[in-house]
C-alpha cells in the first residue's frame, strides 16, 4: 500500500524572519515601481513594470517560505495574505509619495492639505484611500493610474475595478507560487533541509499506452511502475517518474508521477507541458534502490 508524503506542518522561522524581510523588500520594489509610474511617459512600459512587480513579489515570498523552512501550507497562506496586502498598500503609499514629490500635482495635494512625507502615507491608510478616490474622480490629468488605455479614458468605478484586479493579481500570484513551492519540494526532517530532485536529467519515462496500469499503481502499489513499458524516443506524450532522495542521511526517498505533453507551436518551437499526475509517495530503502537502478540503467 502506498504511503503518501506529507509536510510536517512546522512553520520554521517564517513569522520571525519573513515579517522582517518581507516588508523591507516589498517597500524597495514598490518604490521602484512608483518612480516608473510617475516619471515614465510610456503607459505600456509602466504596465510592463507592473507585470514585473506582480511576478517578483510572489517569487520573493516563495524564497522567504523556502529560506525559513516553512512546511505548513496554512501558515504560509496567512503569511502570503499579510505580506501581499502590505505589498499592495506599500505600492500605493510610495506611488502617492513620489507623485506628491514630483511637483506636477501640487494643486491636488495642497488643496486637500495632504502631507508629502513617505512615513505619513504609511501611517494614514484613510488618507491613502481618500487620495485614491480623488485620483479616480479627477481622471487622467493627475496620474498614469487613470490614464488612457488604448485611447479610452479610464476613471471612476471602472478605474477602481482595475485597481482591484491589480491587487488580485499580486495576491493570486503569491498564493499560486508559494503553494506550488510547497507541493513540489521535499523536506528531510532528519537533516532539516530541502532535498533536490534525484537524477533529474535521467528520468524513467512510461508509455501512455499503460495509462490504466499507471493509475492502478498510483492507487495501490507504486512499485508496479517499474514493470511497465518504457516510452520510445520521440513520443509526444508519456509519464515521467521523479525521485527525491536525501543524500546526507539516506533516510528519506520519495516518488511521484508527472504527465508530460510535448508539442510545437506555430513557429515550430517545442513546448513541454508537465502536470502532476500523482501524490508524492514515500519509498523504503529497497524500493528506492530498485527505482534508482532502473533509471540509471536506462538513461532515457
Amino acid at each position: 500500500m502506498n504511503q503518501e508524503y506529507k509536510l510536517s506542518g512546522n512553520s520554521g522561522n517564517l513569522f520571525i524572519i519573513g515579517l522582517l524581510i518581507g516588508p523591507i523588500v516589498a517597500t524597495i520594489l514598490a518604490t521602484i515601481y512608483a518612480y516608473v509610474s510617475v516619471y515614465n511617459s510610456i503607459v505600456l512600459l509602466t504596465y510592463f513594470v507592473f507585470g514585473f512587480y506582480a511576478m517578483f513579489v510572489p517569487l520573493i515570498m516563495t524564497f522567504i517560505i523556502r529560506f525559513t523552512k516553512c512546511r505548513n501550507d496554512k501558515i504560509s497562506f496567512i503569511f502570503i495574505i499579510i505580506i501581499g496586502i502590505f505589498c499592495i498598500y506599500a505600492s500605493w503609499c510610495t506611488f502617492l509619495y513620489v507623485l506628491s514629490e514630483s511637483g506636477n500635482n501640487n494643486l491636488l495635494f495642497s488643496r486637500n492639505n495632504i502631507e508629502t512625507e513617505l512615513l505619513d502615507w504609511f501611517l494614514n491608510p484613510k488618507l491613502v484611500i481618500e487620495t485614491m478616490n480623488i485620483i479616480s474622480t479627477e481622471g487622467y490629468h493627475i496620474s498614469y493610474r487613470s490614464s488612457e488605455i488604448f485611447g479610452i479614458n479610464i476613471n471612476g468605478i471602472l478605474l477602481w475595478f482595475l485597481w482591484i484586479i491589480e491587487a488580485g493579481l499580486i495576491l493570486l500570484g503569491s498564493w499560486f507560487f508559494a503553494t506550488l513551492e510547497l507541493r513540489k519540494n521535499i523536506f528531510c526532517e532528519n537533516c532539516k533541509k530541502w532535498i533536490k530532485e534525484y537524477m533529474n536529467d535521467h528520468n524513467h519515462k512510461i508509455s501512455m499506452k499503460d495509462q490504466n496500469l499507471v493509475k492502478n499503481a498510483i492507487e495501490n502499489n507504486i512499485t508496479e511502475l517499474s514493470n511497465l513499458e518504457i516510452a520510445k524516443e520521440g513520443e509526444s506524450q508519456y509519464f515521467k517518474i521523479n525521485l527525491h532522495h536525501c543524500q546526507e542521511c539516506h533516510n528519506l526517498s520519495t516518488i511521484h508521477v508527472e504527465m508530460v505533453k510535448i508539442k510545437r507551436n506555430d513557429k515550430g518551437k517545442k513546448e513541454i507541458n508537465q502536470e502532476s499526475y500523482s501524490p508524492v509517495f514515500i519509498l523504503n530503502k529497497q524500493e528506492f534502490s530498485h527505482f534508482d537502478n532502473l533509471i540509471s540503467n536506462h538513461f532515457v
